[in-house]
């Protein structure tokens, strides 16, 4: 695992160390709805979003400059009760996290395809496979590196596995290297990755158009419609996927679909909501 010390060289060696750490933690933890959780633990199917309706509106505008789509993750050892609050399905009310550990994330990374797909709230339609072979796609596990810029305009405070240097910006200028501001730290966030190339990403973009709303219709007929969602699947073998008795429900978990190991913060912690 290379440390913040050693990014100092370029903004090239700085993604390929991040990218080299990002595929070498012991936990990769996805927080999501028990639903999501149950479909990946019968089907191993994970869904990558191209950022356009995350929280982090910074995070969201970076995805859509570099056209690419993402699953985060964290590789904290221990559970996080902000991130069962942020993406545990209802505030953690209908929340799960399952644990990749890193075979199936060697996995992931040696797949030779992705699949476009059209996602609904209870269907997959898959529309078109990406081959690695044909160089349609790459995929990459990158961790994230926090920033506090409230310093000189050439140089940045970054905050990286607890620990923290001033650095010059353009060191993590650089289209693989993701930046998150300081105040997301907590999530120690490590990203998978997929960059469509050049056809695919047009195709995806001609898919974008189609799924808007006709504008002929009228807007309770645009307000009933379900409106898919473009995303890329992967996925992981029985072999090395969590089956559900692996499982974590969240600390709050009202769920009807009780599933799954207690939180190790279960009686523990009550936000009321």
């Amino acid at each position: 695992m290379y440390e913040l010390k050693e990014m100092t060289h370029s903004a090239e060696d700085n993604a390929r160390m991040l990218k080299v750490n990002g595929r070498s933690h012991i936990n990769y933890k996805m927080y999501t709805s028990m639903q999501k959780a149950l479909d990946f633990a019968l089907t191993g199917t994970i869904i990558l979003s191209d950022g356009s309706v995350w929280n982090d509106m910074e995070d969201r505008e970076q995805m859509q400059n570099k056209k690419i789509f993402a699953k985060c993750m964290s590789f904290s050892t221990r559970e996080n009760v902000a991130n069962w609050m942020l993406y545990g399905d209802q505030l953690g009310k209908n929340g799960a996290m399952i644990n990749l550990k890193k075979a199936a994330i060697d996995e992931i990374l040696n797949t030779s395809t992705v699949s476009i797909a059209e996602v609904y709230s209870n269907k997959i339609e898959e529309k078109r496979v990406l081959s690695k072979n044909d160089n349609e796609f790459e995929i990459f596990m990158t961790d994230i590196v926090y920033c506090d810029e409230n310093k000189t305009k050439d140089s940045v405070s970054i905050t990286y596995y607890d620990k923290s240097r001033d650095l010059k910006c353009h060191l993590f200028e650089n289209r693989d290297i993701f930046k998150k501001k300081y105040e997301w730290a907590y999530e120690k966030e490590t990203r998978l990755v997929v960059r469509p190339f050049e056809e695919a990403s047009k195709y995806i973009e001609e898919l974008k158009k189609k799924a808007e709303p006709k504008e002929e219709k009228t807007e309770e007929e645009k307000t009933k419609e379900e409106k898919p969602y473009i995303a890329i699947i992967v996925n992981v073998s029985k072999k090395n996927r969590n089956d559900a008795s692996r499982i974590v429900h969240s600390p709050v978990f009202k769920g009807g679909v009780f599933y799954g190991k207690p939180s190790e913060l279960t009686g523990n912690v009550d936000w009321n909501l």
